[in-house]
């Protein structure tokens, strides 16, 4: 059976109105088509209009639900969201001298974070998304002094040193940063 789109999909933004698909299984409220790349999609029966007639056996999985139906579209992009992710891991896979292991269960940017492009940059200095505090600093086109306030003020609470708790670490950070600030207000007064 031939369908065409009348109407857009509300958790389906891969069906286009106007476009014409053939159905592959039919059910109550949905069915399932395939595009003309073979994709295939559950929709709903009132966003299209039946083109041509064909004899479709109604499968029992397609007596679904709008709600039903819904929380198989999300289902579904979970899953390729899960497949990408996997994707571009693996496309990473031998990069960073060989440190990322495929069977890690970690997020795109923990990723990122844990292999960071320079060994050199120790991790206090790198956020959540993996920034690092050099590029941020770079980014902004800080003077020397004014630069290395933020970078102390950006790994605070984050770098340890032995023999001193990591209060007294967090503080020595925080001061060091104020130290930078007068440093560059005595050099723009002078």
């Amino acid at each position: 059976m031939k369908v065409k789109c009348i109407k857009k999909e509300e958790y389906n933004n891969d069906i286009t109105i106007g476009n014409t698909y053939d159905v592959i299984r039919n059910g109550i409220n949905s069915w399932l088509i395939n595009d003309d790349v073979n994709e295939e999609y559950f929709v709903l029966k009132d966003n299209f209009i039946v083109l041509e007639e064909t004899c479709c056996k109604i499968n029992p999985k397609m007596l679904l639900s709008k709600e039903e139906l819904a929380e198989h579209h999300i289902e579904y992009a979970k899953d390729n969201l899960k497949e990408l992710d996997k994707e571009i891991k693996e496309k990473l896979t031998g990069t960073n001298n060989g440190k990322y292991i495929p069977e890690e269960d970690l997020s795109f940017s923990e990723f990122i974070q844990k292999h960071n492009e320079d060994d050199r940059v120790p991790d206090y200095y790198i956020g959540k998304n993996g920034y690092e505090a050099r590029k941020v600093v770079d980014n902004f086109d800080l003077s020397y002094n004014v630069g290395t306030c933020v970078t102390y003020l950006l790994r605070c609470g984050k770098k340890t040193e032995e023999g001193m708790d990591i209060r007294d670490k967090h503080i020595e950070d925080i001061q060091k940063g104020i130290n930078h600030l007068q440093f560059e207000i005595e050099r723009l007064k002078e």
